[in-house]
């Protein structure tokens, strides 16, 4: 598990922009936060809407607009394919068109689980070397 330093400055490093951080949950945080897993992804969007309303409510809990295994949904578009929510707030278009980069600080090393709009390289220049996650084909 890495060092919640470690995972505190690289947040600071990433954050805001469009990059997903997993960690371990913290012990504060309640299970059904995380759906009863040991680790628990966050994000601080750096678009002026989303900003707006984190400063205003403090940190939310949610998931991301998509099912599972979904196509991603990008805004301004047909939003009837997503799931259910209580609240829809539509801001038009996303502003880079493309998924977060996903890393996973949650054990020995990070792991680059999804190479989004940050690039591998600008993310290795930021935290330090990453692995890779790859899928056994």
């Amino acid at each position: 598990m890495r060092d919640q330093r470690e995972v505190t400055a690289a947040a600071r490093r990433l954050l805001p922009g469009p990059v997903t951080i997993i960690m371990r949950r913290p012990s504060f945080i309640d299970r059904e936060m995380s759906a009863d897993l040991p680790t628990l992804g966050f994000r601080v969007p750096g678009d002026a809407l989303c900003t707006a309303i984190l400063e205003r409510c403090g940190p939310l809990a949610a998931t991301s607009a998509n099912a599972s295994g979904e196509q991603p949904y990008f805004g301004a578009g047909d939003s009837s394919a997503l799931p259910q929510a209580d609240l829809f707030v539509e801001n038009g278009p996303t502003k880079y068109g493309r998924e977060s980069s996903v890393i996973d600080f949650s054990g020995p090393q990070p792991v680059l689980l999804r190479e989004g709009v940050v690039p591998y390289e600008r993310l290795s220049e930021l935290v330090g070397p990453l692995v890779r996650y790859r899928v056994a084909t």
